[in-house]
C-alpha cells in the first residue's frame, strides 16, 4: 500500500492597512508562525509546516478556491484593526456566498478555521460568513487565563457558537515578532496624510484639555470640542494652500527619513502596548492568535 500524502496546512489572509498603524502589524505572520508552532506541538511532529497565502476568502475567486483545495487544514483572518472592533466580517455578495455553498458542498475543500468574531457585544447578525454555510468548519473562541494559572472562557464575541476554545500564547507570556518597527513606506502617502493629522488633532485636543483641567466640564463639552478641532485642523490641511503646503512637505520628509516616522509611530504603539525594540510582545488578544 503507498503511504499517504502528509497533511497539508495554511493560513489565509489579505488585508489592507486602513490606517497608518496597520502597516507596522504583522499579524497574518505572526498568525501563521503561532499556529505552526501550536500544530507541531499538538503532533510532535517539527516537519510540519503552515504555509501565509495571501488571499481574502471575503473577496473570493476561482483562485481563492484552487487555493484553499491544495489544503487539508486552514484558518482564516478576515479582517484586523489597531484597536477597533470590527462588526462585520462576513461575505456580502450573494454571488460570493453562493460560491461557497457550491465549493464546500461539491468541491474538496479543507477544514476551515475561523476565530468566532467580533460582535460579542451587540450580537449583530450582519454578513453571514463561510463557517455559518461549511460543514466542515471551526470556530474558535478565546480562552484567557486568570491570575496566569486557570483558564476560563470570557466573552469571546461569537455570534454563533463556537465550536471550541484555546487560549492565546501570548497569555501564557509567550513573545512573537508583531510587529515590525521599519515597514517600507511606498504606497502609503495618503496613510501618513491622515496619521499627521490625526496626530495634530490630539495634540490640539490635549492643550484645550490641559488648559480647562481645573474646569468641571462633562462629556459633551469635550466631545464638541474634539469635534471643532478635527473639523478645523482637517479643513486647514486639506483646503487652504498653505495647510497643504505644508502637510506636504511633511509627508515628503517622512518618506525621506523613514527612520523619524518608524521612531514616532512605535513611540504611539509603546503607549498602549508593551513592546521591545525590536517588535516583539505578548501584548496581545483576539481570536486570531487562539489556536
Amino acid at each position: 500500500m503507498a503511504e499517504s500524502e502528509p497533511s497539508k496546512y495554511a493560513h489565509f489572509e489579505k488585508v489592507e492597512p486602513s490606517e497608518l498603524l496597520e502597516v507596522y502589524a504583522r499579524h497574518g505572520n505572526v498568525a501563521q508562525k503561532i499556529h505552526q508552532d501550536i500544530l507541531r506541538e499538538f503532533t510532535g511532529n517539527n516537519d510540519l509546516t503552515v504555509d501565509l497565502v495571501i488571499d481574502s476568502p471575503l473577496q473570493p475567486n476561482d483562485t481563492t478556491f484552487e487555493n484553499l483545495s491544495k489544503y487539508d487544514v486552514v484558518s482564516v483572518s478576515t479582517e484586523i484593526g489597531f484597536g477597533s472592533i470590527f462588526y462585520s466580517t462576513g461575505i456580502s455578495d450573494a454571488k460570493n456566498v453562493l460560491s461557497y455553498i457550491q465549493n464546500f458542498e461539491e468541491g474538496d475543500m479543507p477544514v476551515y478555521v475561523v476565530s468566532a468574531g467580533n460582535n460579542g457585544d451587540t450580537h449583530q447578525m450582519a454578513q453571514p460568513r463561510v463557517a455559518d454555510l461549511a460543514r466542515n468548519s471551526l470556530v474558535v473562541g478565546e480562552a484567557n487565563n486568570g491570575n496566569g494559572q486557570q483558564t476560563y472562557i470570557e466573552d469571546h464575541s461569537s455570534r454563533i457558537n463556537p465550536t471550541l476554545a484555546s487560549d492565546n500564547p501570548f497569555n501564557r507570556g509567550d513573545k512573537y515578532q508583531y510587529y515590525n518597527v521599519s515597514p517600507s513606506l511606498e504606497g502609503h502617502e495618503d496613510l501618513i496624510r491622515e496619521w499627521i493629522i490625526q496626530r495634530e488633532v490630539d495634540i490640539g485636543f490635549k492643550l484645550v484639555k490641559d488648559f480647562n483641567k481645573d474646569l468641571n466640564l462633562g462629556d459633551e463639552y469635550w466631545s464638541e470640542a474634539y469635534s471643532d478641532i478635527y473639523d478645523a485642523k482637517y479643513k486647514n490641511y486639506t483646503e487652504t494652500k498653505e495647510g497643504k503646503a505644508w502637510l506636504q512637505e511633511k509627508v515628503e520628509g517622512y518618506m525621506a527619513n523613514p527612520k523619524t516616522l518608524h521612531k514616532l509611530v512605535m513611540e504611539q504603539i509603546r503607549e498602549s502596548h508593551d513592546v521591545d525594540e525590536n517588535g516583539f510582545t505578548s501584548d496581545v488578544d483576539g481570536g486570531s492568535v487562539a489556536r
